[in-house]
């Protein structure tokens, strides 16, 4: 601990900041250097190693530290901050990963040093930092927007509160701004939390964050704007906090494995990655990322060059960090991570069944089957069974099977049975009586009876569709009586109601036909028809 004691008041003497030595009695708080705490602080969760990849890509055309970034179409654009030499720059330079190259675009108006930046409908907000990268002499309010379809900037509201050092985030289209610090001295931390709309030009205050603090790791997930680590007066900070923007409210998760400062952060496959950075045992080249739906840490793959607060952006799937070395020097590095693929759910496989089956599972034509296969962490190495399949012939029960594998050797198998019934069900059909006589126009009672066979899929019912006459239903003369059908309930199972003892004297005889509908689990269906005569006369 006494060495540790020793060591901070001797770097207290004498505090680099982007290449200049500022005497103790100037030390000012600027984005990055300024909490330390006697000890690194460990969290709760241990911490598991990974293997991400590194790669130096090509330098920047400006060395720089407290630059913003933001990404556009696929390309890091960086903007502005300390160039060698001191003060700010207002340049602009873009990355393309495609051909690994760097092109100057329009300068910003305000050069500033350690602004926020956010992009909404592929438009650049820069929001905030400290003018001529000197904190002491003022901050900036303003909000600058860069168009590159016409590579031109123009001016917006400024930030109600003027800060450097802040955490930004884009949440639905708005601009989400927390905490920071104020101008030096006394270069106070802040807590506030303020959006800014771009369809109205207004900005709004939220729910301040938990705790007040300056130079944080930042990232939006699920909508969800999560904050962390950071410093303030009591020392550097290892702890999370998420903003939910639909509850106006925050929670604490799991702290950092290491607490940290200016480090650089950026989201990739829904997890918060944090880069470097500055504590009390210097320069770590750490990568720590977390994960929300388990809220935990993992340890991933150091960083090459250690970085104090680099300019970061994320592009296919790819962490871009670039500017601001070790001792919070200017910088043109650029180096890329590609995290290793973090994946503990197996594929997941979805199933088709074209036509779908009927309720009891049956089907009465060819079926299709066709699956969906993805595993969007780790992607699918394998697979089996999982062809489209079209099955032609009659089958009480066939089962198809996909299986899959991921990336990490996590399996899945979904299966589907299979039922067709293409030949509808056999039926008969009887009355009783059926013959009505004499013709002495009374009702008679008569009752169906109905069966059926259905030897794959099985008989699921049958319905009354019809109970007609040849003869009109009155007008034949003398002694008609009309409703000549009574009691029978069409589109039922009924197998009772009357009919009527009567038929014209100048016709042959009436016929009642009653129709029914047999239908079979698959849904084929068969007619079945019965008749019930009243004779025009005794021997007929």
């Amino acid at each position: 601990m006494k060495s540790i004691m020793k060591s901070i008041r001797e770097i207290s003497n004498n505090v680099l900041l982007c290449g200049s030595i500022i005497q103790k009695n100037k030390i000012f708080k600027i984005i990055l250097l300024v909490f330390f705490s006697l000890a690194v602080t460990s969290a709760t969760n241990q911490a598991v190693a990974q293997g991400g990849t590194w790669i130096t890509k090509s330098p920047m055309l400006t060395a720089t530290c407290g630059a913003a970034a933001g990404v556009i179409n696929g390309q890091l654009y960086i903007i502005s901050g300390i160039p060698i030499g001191g003060g700010t720059t207002n340049t602009m330079e873009a990355y393309d990963p495609a051909t690994d190259t760097w092109t100057y675009k329009a300068s910003i108006p305000t050069s500033r040093a350690y602004g926020g930046a956010g992009v909404i409908d592929e438009k650049l907000y820069v929001v905030g930092g400290c003018i001529n990268g000197d904190c002491r002499i003022g901050l900036t309010d303003k909000l600058e927007v860069y168009d590159p379809v016409t590579d031109t900037w123009s001016t917006k509201a400024p930030i109600p509160t003027a800060r450097f050092s802040m955490a930004v985030g884009v949440i639905n289209g708005k601009l989400y701004v927390v905490g920071g610090s104020q101008q030096c001295p006394p270069c106070t931390t802040l807590a506030t939390l303020e959006v800014y709309d771009p369809s109205t030009d207004t900005w709004t205050t939220k729910a301040p964050m938990p705790t007040a603090r300056g130079s944080m790791a930042v990232g939006v997930i699920n909508s969800n704007l999560f904050v962390a680590g950071g410093g303030n007066a009591s020392g550097v900070l290892a702890t999370l906090v998420v903003y939910d923007p639909a509850t106006d409210s925050w929670t604490t998760r799991a702290p950092m494995p290491t607490a940290l400062e200016a480090a650089g952060s950026g989201v990739v496959n829904g997890m918060l990655y944090v880069v470097s950075g500055i504590n009390a045992g210097g320069y770590p080249h750490t990568v720590e990322a977390y994960d929300p739906v388990s809220n935990t840490w993992v340890t991933d793959t150091p960083i090459p060059t250690a970085r104090y607060g680099p300019a970061v952006g994320v592009i296919n799937g790819v962490l871009y960090v670039a500017g601001s070395a070790e001792g919070n020097l200017q910088s043109a590095i650029l180096e890329a991570f590609t995290p290793e693929i973090i994946d503990t759910t197996p594929p997941v496989i979805t199933p088709t069944v074209t036509p779908a089956p009927n309720a009891q599972g049956w089907s009465n034509t060819d079926v299709t089957v066709s699956w969906n296969v993805t595993d969007p962490e780790s992607g699918i190495v394998s697979s089996t069974g999982c062809n489209t399949t079209t099955l032609t012939t009659e089958t009480a029960s066939t089962t198809l099977t996909c299986s899959a594998t991921n990336a990490v050797g996590l399996s899945n198998s979904i299966s589907v049975t299979i039922k067709i019934d293409k030949t509808p069900p056999t039926m008969t059909c009887s009355a009783t009586p059926n013959s009505l006589w004499p013709p002495n126009h009374k009702m008679v009672n008569v009752t169906t009876s109905v069966t059926m066979n259905d030897s794959l899929s099985g008989a699921s019912g049958f319905t009354l569709t019809s109970v007609t006459s040849n003869e009109p239903d009155e007008g034949l003369g003398d002694g008609d009586v009309a409703n000549d059908i009574q009691g029978w309930a069409i589109g039922t199972a009924d197998t009772a109601g009357s009919l009527r003892a009567e038929r014209s004297g100048s016709g042959t005889g009436r016929i009642y036909t009653l129709s029914y509908e047999g239908k079979d689990a698959a849904g084929n269906t068969t007619p079945c028809s019965v008749t019930v005569k009243v004779p025009h006369d005794k021997g007929k």
